[in-house]
């Protein structure tokens, strides 16, 4: 499951031994330890930093360490774009991509890093801690589908189920694939939420004509805290 969805995040985002990572996440969430488990497994260079809400430090070891890639939560990215008015087009001018994820990323944010990454593009990416990467989103200049979550990743099926039997219509979103775990730990109850290897999300949404996938909500009633699963088990965006 780790190898697999770690092939998928290096063959989409293009990850390689020459990329410079910088990583102010913590290790113990899914997001994080999956851009470690990149970094390790194409061999980059890793810069770890202990504060995800020092925005002085990261912006300045974007330039200190030529980074050249950046995982970074939606709403951290949103505070940098309002930082002291700094020149931030200089700052990541180095920058071939940013990862962000964890819920989802405002429409204005997307829309300003498209003009600030002359040399990059922002991305993201949804699943759950039990069927992680699931799509990627990479939002390039031709593309403007800014509140998508993207395209399925390699190897892996969603399908979307409804009255109408229909991807375009919204309906709850199941998904297939090595990223999809086999069966919960010590919760039989959750364990119904997979069948026949398809996992039921609990999340909702409808795919576009071209294949992207948009979110809508949830199925059931959820308090979503810092981005920590639900008593079922399930949640989005990691």
């Amino acid at each position: 499951m780790i190898e697999f969805t770690t092939k998928n995040i290096v063959k989409v985002l293009g990850y390689s031994n020459s990329d410079i990572d910088l990583l102010p996440l913590p290790l113990n969430h899914s997001f994080g330890l999956g851009c470690l488990h990149t970094s390790l497994y194409v061999g980059s260079t890793l810069v770890l930093l202990k504060n995800p809400s020092n925005l002085e430090q990261i912006l300045e070891s974007l330039k200190k360490y030529k980074i050249t890639t950046l995982a970074a939560i939606p709403a951290t990215l949103t505070k940098i774009l309002n930082f002291k008015n700094k020149d931030l087009e200089n700052y990541f001018s180095e920058i071939r991509l940013i990862i962000t994820n964890s819920t989802a990323i405002p429409k204005k944010t997307v829309i300003e890093f498209k003009e600030i990454l002359k040399n990059g593009n922002l991305a993201t990416y949804y699943g759950l801690t039990e069927a992680s990467r699931s799509t990627f989103m990479i939002f390039d200049e031709n593309n403007q589908r800014e509140e998508s979550v993207g395209k399925c990743s390699p190897n892996v099926e969603i399908k979307i189920v409804n009255e109408e039997k229909n991807n375009l219509k919204i309906g709850d979103i199941l998904i297939k694939g090595d990223n999809v775990i086999k069966k919960y730990w010590n919760n039989v109850k959750a364990d119904k939420n997979i069948s026949d290897n398809w996992l039921r999300t609990g999340d909702t949404g409808y795919f576009d004509n071209e294949g992207y996938l948009f979110l809508k909500g949830r199925s059931d009633e959820i308090i979503n805290v810092g981005g920590k699963s639900n008593a079922n088990g399930n949640r989005t965006n990691y």
